[in-house]
């Protein structure tokens, strides 16, 4: 359940996975990256998450 729950996966799939959350009523999405990456990792993916996920948030709207 942890997994089906989780955004994570490719951009389609975290795409997804906020559409449904979105269905079932969720109007906000947090962004977080664990503290246990290096710093140099978390921007990476944060940059990855920006160019990759967000455009899908308001294609979907």
């Amino acid at each position: 359940m942890l997994m089906r729950n989780l955004t994570s996966g490719s951009p389609d799939d975290v795409i997804e996975k906020r559409m449904r959350c979105e269905q079932l009523g969720a109007d906000e999405f947090e962004y977080h990256a664990s503290m246990r990456f290096w710093r140099t990792d978390r921007k990476r993916y944060f940059e990855l998450f920006c160019s990759e996920v967000l455009h899908g948030f308001q294609k979907n709207r």
